[in-house]
C-alpha cells in the first residue's frame, strides 16, 4: 500500500526544474528556404528566384551556402515579401553540364535555416539561322558561271548544321554539310552556271523543317550570235565552193572560239572575237564534185559550247566532149571508110544519162543511145565515116540528155574517087590482090579445107588450120551476084564486115553472128602476112548456110526429127565443109538468092 501511495505521488507531482522552465521564452522557428530545379543559357545570365516558406519577418538575410562550381552568381535582389533573385552567368565557351549551389536564410529574431540545394541545368540555346529573303544573280551568259555569297547567321546557341541542294542551273561551292556555331556568320558560296537562254529563279532551302531559305533569282542570254540556218553548198555554187559565216559577241569581254572543222574544209580553228563586235569565218569545201555531205561542225568559246549546221550538195553533170573541134579524119578514097575516136567526159558530180544523135554516113560503137556517164568517167566511141559521094564532107553529131544540151561533135573527111577494078575481083581494104601476076604475093598458100564446128539458126562457126606460120591474119569475103544487063551473071566478092577471126596455136575459127535462118552464102578465105601483104588467092569458096527456124512442135517429134537426120547423114551434121572450085561461065546458070 505504501509503495502504491509513492507511485501515485510522483506521478501527479511536478518537478521543481520544470516549473522552472514554463517560466523561460518560447523558441523562434526559422525562414524555410525551397529546393529548385532551373536551366541557364550558355553565356548568357540567367534570372534564377529563391523561395522561402514558413515564418519570414523582416529583416531577412540570404545566405549563398555553396556557390556554383562552372558559373556565377550576383547578390541576392528581394522580389517581394517571400521571394528574392539572383543572377546566374555562363562563360560563353561554357559546355553544356549541370550545376548546383545551396543557399540559407535567417529572420529577425530566427537563427539560419537548413540550406536548400538550387540545380541549375547550363544548356545551350537552340540554333536559329538569320539570311535575306532573296538573292539576285542578275543577267550570265550561256556557259558562263557567276558565284555568290548567301550569309547565314546562326543567332541561337547550338551548331546549325544544314545540306542546302539547289537544282541547275545553281549549285554550292562548298561541300555539304556545312556548320555555323551559334553566334556566328558563315557565307555559303552558290554558283549560277546557266545552259540555256531564259529566266530562272530557286529556293536555296536553308532549314528543311519549316522550308525557309533563300530565293534565287537570275536569267541568261546566249554570248554568241549566229546563223541557226546553218550553211549551204548548193549544187550550181559548187563551180566557187566558198562560204562564210557571221558571229556576234554579245558581252563585254572578248570571246574566244575553237572550232572542229572535218578534213574537207579550210577554216580557222581559233578566233577571238571582240567585246560587242562581229566577226565574218571564211570557209571553203576541199572535196570533189561528186562530195555530199550533211551534219554540224561543234565549236566552243569557254564553257558555251553551239554547233553550225553544214549541207554539201553533189555538183551537177559537166559534160565535155573530145575533141572540141571538128575531128578531121582526113582523105580516103571513096568506098573507103574512114575512123576517129570521139570521148565524152562527165567532170561534174552526178551521174547522167546522155545518148549522141548519129547522121547517115557515120556508124558510131559502142551504142550512141542510153549511155550513163558516172561522175569522174569518161565513155570513148570510134566512129567510122563511108563517104558516099567524092569531096569534102562534114558531119555533126549532137549530144544532149532527156532535157539538156551539151553540143555537139564535129566530124569531116574528104573522099578521093575509087580506082576502077575488075568486075568480078573486089578486095577490100585493107588486102590488095594484084591483077598483075608477076606483082609480088606473100608466101602464103589459100585456104581449102575448112571443118563446120557450129550451126543454129542465126549463126555459123567455122574453123581452118592455119595454112603457113608466117599468116597474121585472114579476110573473109562473100559472094554477091547480080544479073547483068547482057543477060549474064555478074559476079563480085566483097569483105564480109563483121565477121570475128580468131587465131589461137595453129587453128583458126570464124564466127558468123546476127544471120538470117535457113540462109546460104558462098565465101573464100585468104591470108596476109605481118606487113599486110596477101597470100595466094582462092580458086574456089566454101558455103555456109543457117539452120531454117523450127516450127512449133512437140519435144518428142524433135527427138524423131533428130533421130532421122542422123540416119540420113544431114549436111549439119557433116564436119568438113566441101570446096567448090570457080566456073563463073558455065556452073552459073541463074542469079543466086
Amino acid at each position: 500500500m505504501f509503495f502504491i501511495l509513492l507511485f501515485l505521488f510522483s506521478l501527479f507531482s511536478v518537478p521543481p526544474h520544470a516549473q522552472a522552465k514554463e517560466k523561460e521564452q518560447p523558441i523562434t522557428r526559422s525562414p524555410s528556404p525551397q529546393s529548385a530545379v532551373t536551366s541557364a543559357y550558355v553565356g548568357e545570365r540567367t534570372p534564377i528566384n529563391l523561395s522561402l516558406r514558413g515564418r519570414v519577418e523582416d529583416p531577412v538575410t540570404i545566405f549563398i551556402r555553396t556557390p556554383p562550381r562552372f558559373g556565377l552568381l550576383s547578390a541576392p535582389e528581394r522580389v517581394n515579401r517571400k521571394t528574392w533573385r539572383v543572377w546566374y552567368s555562363s562563360r560563353p565557351d561554357s559546355a553544356e553540364i549541370l550545376d548546383s549551389f545551396t543557399y540559407a536564410a535567417k529572420s529577425v529574431d530566427s537563427p539560419v535555416s537548413v540550406a536548400a540545394q538550387v540545380q541549375v541545368s547550363i544548356i545551350k540555346r537552340a540554333a536559329e539561322l538569320v539570311f535575306s529573303d532573296s538573292l539576285d544573280f542578275g543577267s550570265v551568259a550561256v556557259g558562263d558561271t557567276l558565284i555568290k555569297d548567301v550569309a547565314v547567321r546562326n543567332s541561337g546557341g547550338k551548331t546549325a548544321v544544314i545540306s542546302p541542294a539547289p537544282r541547275a542551273p545553281w549549285k554550292l561551292v562548298d561541300a555539304t554539310p556545312i556548320q555555323i556555331p551559334g553566334g556566328e556568320t558563315k557565307k555559303i558560296r552558290v554558283a549560277f552556271s546557266p545552259d540555256a537562254s531564259g529566266l530562272f529563279a530557286e529556293k536555296l532551302v536553308l532549314e528543311p523543317d519549316s522550308k525557309r531559305g533563300v530565293t534565287l533569282n537570275g536569267s541568261s542570254e546566249n554570248p554568241l550570235q549566229w546563223t541557226h540556218d546553218g550553211i549551204l553548198f548548193a549544187a550550181e555554187k559548187r563551180s566557187n565552193p566558198h562560204a562564210s559565216i557571221s558571229f556576234t559577241n554579245h558581252t563585254d569581254e572578248p570571246r574566244p572560239l575553237v572550232f572542229q572543222w572535218p578534213d574537207f574544209f579550210d577554216a580557222p580553228s581559233h578566233v577571238s572575237i571582240d567585246a560587242d563586235s562581229s566577226m565574218e569565218i571564211p570557209i571553203w569545201l576541199k572535196a570533189p564534185p561528186s562530195f555530199s555531205w550533211s551534219g554540224s561542225v561543234p565549236f566552243t568559246s569557254g564553257n558555251f559550247s553551239g554547233s553550225i549546221a553544214i549541207a554539201v550538195q553533189p555538183a551537177p553533170p559537166h559534160v565535155e566532149l573530145n575533141p572540141t573541134t571538128i575531128l578531121d579524119l582526113g582523105e580516103v578514097a571513096l568506098g573507103v571508110p574512114a575512123q576517129g575516136t570521139l570521148v565524152l567526159t562527165n567532170s561534174g558530180g552526178r551521174p547522167i544519162r546522155l545518148s549522141i544523135e548519129v547522121p547517115k554516113g557515120v556508124k558510131l560503137t559502142p551504142s550512141p543511145t542510153g549511155i550513163l556517164l558516172n561522175p569522174s568517167s569518161n565513155a570513148t566511141f570510134q566512129a567510122i565515116v563511108a563517104p558516099s559521094k567524092a569531096g569534102t564532107s562534114d558531119f555533126l553529131l549532137p549530144v544532149h540528155s532527156d532535157s539538156e544540151s551539151f553540143g555537139a561533135f564535129g566530124i569531116r573527111v574528104s573522099a578521093r574517087p575509087a580506082q576502077p577494078v575488075e568486075k568480078l575481083l573486089t578486095f577490100q581494104h585493107p588486102l590488095y590482090i594484084p591483077k598483075d601476076t608477076n606483082s609480088p604475093l606473100a608466101n602464103i598458100p589459100a585456104v581449102e579445107e575448112c571443118f563446120l564446128a557450129d550451126s543454129t539458126e542465126h549463126s555459123v562457126t567455122i574453123s581452118w588450120k592455119l595454112n603457113s606460120p608466117d599468116t597474121k591474119g585472114f579476110i573473109i569475103e562473100r559472094r554477091e551476084t547480080k544479073a547483068g544487063t547482057d543477060g549474064q551473071v555478074n559476079v563480085s566478092w566483097k569483105r564480109w564486115e563483121g565477121v570475128d577471126v580468131e587465131i589461137s596455136g595453129d587453128t583458126a575459127k570464124a564466127y558468123f553472128r546476127k544471120l538470117p535462118p535457113g540462109t546460104f552464102w558462098n565465101i573464100r578465105i585468104t591470108g596476109f602476112d605481118s606487113s599486110g601483104l596477101p597470100g595466094q588467092p582462092a580458086k574456089g569458096h566454101f558455103r555456109i548456110e543457117t539452120k531454117p527456124e523450127r516450127p512449133l512442135l512437140p519435144t518428142w517429134a524433135w527427138a524423131l526429127i533428130a533421130l532421122a537426120a542422123a540416119t540420113a547423114g544431114l549436111w549439119f551434121f557433116k564436119k568438113k565443109i566441101t570446096f567448090v572450085k570457080d566456073d563463073v561461065d558455065a556452073r552459073i546458070a541463074s542469079l543466086e538468092k
